[in-house]
């Protein structure tokens, strides 16, 4: 005889397991709930709890129905239809009509024991503040992260700064926040952290500015993305005073990515700092100056332009000029518009006397710009003999997403003519400079014929704008 249908026989055995079973499914709800969120180590440990505690659950349901269904269905249903035992059928209500099939009641059954079933689920969720839906969302992960496999907590790190979904990413956010504040550990599971919590607020950035070109001025993204501002970003400033140059370099760009206002001076601060001593984190202080995308963080960069002039940080530096020189609307900073002079003094010397690539990058931060006073120093460099070799396409690393791009691969010479274009449009000297130099003989052959569709390009641009 199986367990169930020996339970079944009696109304006593079913009302005392249902009582034992749903007991110990309620009764053992909190703790197993702040087991698993607080101290668990094994996903499998968490799946065998959970499966025993579950198991009651459906146990205690089925004990239930059996005796609610007995008290309810007729024609002794329990011993029947549970039992299987033969019943003498129902007597005939007429001796002109056949006695009546006594029915089985299956889907009365089944709904009353699903109905249990979901009102027990439900109570359980109340009473635990959402345990189960939690543990099918980020429990697990809670449970992965107190573990040793640190291989899988990379990984896992990886997946989460990739979220895209609202509840996804909120809980992302949650994880990674709890996980890099978390002395407990490794310094690769921490960096790896920071690192995706970078990740997510470009993610949240982006999508608000798409959200923005299509009119809508507030997004669930925005809401954490202020979140991250508020919570998340002054403790990765304090974080960022005592931080080992790797951890220091993953906090500058991280806080670079948040774009939180007050990151501003402290990050400034350290270029300014590092320029003069020159540590492992320079270069990340320049690119986190960029990444805040604050016109403010142009003054910085073009003060330390000239230390970094002939230092591998030229290129760190000539991404972020280009990225703020791009947000930044001229004449609105007195400041600001003053020191471009010097900022293009520096770089200008440099493409025409530094090593090709050092002059490329100088070329590309010139380009984006836009201040007409870059014009003659390109002119020296186009004008000066030789100069004849390609820049190759050139990169910065903003930790964890994919490599900025600093040019393409092209001619030197082809980047400063894109240079002077750029600032051709209602210039009458770049315009002059063109047309001198259209059918120049000391000119390559593809150089003249790019001069010549330049000029056709900035003409055509003119005559658009004429009134």
């Amino acid at each position: 005889m199986s367990p169930l249908r020996w339970l079944a026989r009696s109304r006593g055995r079913l009302a005392l397991a249902a009582l034992i079973a749903l007991g110990i499914y309620f009764g053992s709800l909190l703790p197993l709930a702040s087991w698993v969120r607080d101290s668990s180590r094994s996903v499998s440990g968490d799946m065998a709890m959970l499966t025993a505690w579950l198991l009651s659950l459906l146990l205690g349901a089925f004990c239930l129905s059996v005796l609610i269904g007995d008290l309810v269905f007729p024609h002794r249903w329990r011993e029947r239809v549970v039992l299987g035992e033969e019943v003498p059928p129902p007597e005939a209500e007429s001796d002109l009509l056949p006695p009546p099939i006594p029915r089985s009641h299956g889907l009365s059954f089944s709904l009353l024991f699903v109905a249990l079933v979901v009102a027990g689920a439900m109570s359980a969720e109340a009473l635990s503040g959402g345990f189960v839906s939690e543990y099918q969302r980020i429990g697990s992960k809670r449970t992965i992260f107190r573990g040793d496999n640190e291989e899988l907590k990379l990984s896992l790190i990886g997946e989460l700064a990739d979220k895209r979904l609202e509840v996804q990413s909120r809980d992302a956010v949650q994880l990674l926040d709890v996980l890099w504040r978390d002395d407990r550990q490794s310094a690769a599971v921490r960096d790896a952290a920071i690192v995706g919590l970078g990740r997510l607020a470009t993610s949240f950035d982006t999508s608000m500015a798409a959200w923005a070109r299509e009119g809508v001025r507030d997004h669930w993204e925005l809401t954490l993305l202020r979140s991250l501002r508020s919570d998340v970003a002054p403790d990765l400033r304090e974080a960022l005073r005592s931080a080992e140059p790797t951890r220091a370099r993953h906090l500058l760009l991280a806080l670079g990515k948040i774009r939180e206002s007050e990151s501003f001076e402290p990050i400034a601060a350290r270029v300014r700092a590092e320029a003069a001593a020159p540590t492992e984190t320079f270069g990340a202080a320049l690119l986190a100056l960029g990444l805040l995308r604050d016109p403010r963080g142009l003054a910085p960069l073009i003060e330390v332009a000239p230390r970094v002039a002939d230092r591998p940080e030229l290129r760190p530096l000539a991404w972020s000029v280009g990225r703020l020189a791009l947000s930044y609307a001229p004449h609105s900073d007195p400041e600001i518009d003053a020191r471009f002079g010097e900022l293009v003094k520096v770089l200008g010397a440099l493409i025409s006397t530094g090593s090709l690539p050092r002059r490329c990058d100088a070329a590309y931060a010139l380009r984006l710009t836009g201040d007409s006073r870059i014009a003659p120093p390109l002119f020296a460099a186009l004008e000066q003999t030789g100069g004849e070799g390609t820049c190759e396409a050139g990169y910065v690393d903003i930790d964890g997403l994919a490599p900025e791009l600093v040019g393409a691969t092209e001619p030197f010479k082809l980047r400063l003519l894109k240079a002077v274009a750029e600032v051709a449009v209602g210039n009458d000297e770049v315009i002059d400079w063109l047309r001198r130099h259209k059918a120049d003989p000391a000119m390559s052959e593809f150089m003249r014929g790019q001069i010549v569709e330049t000029l056709s390009l900035v003409e055509a641009a003119a005559a658009r704008a004429e009134p």
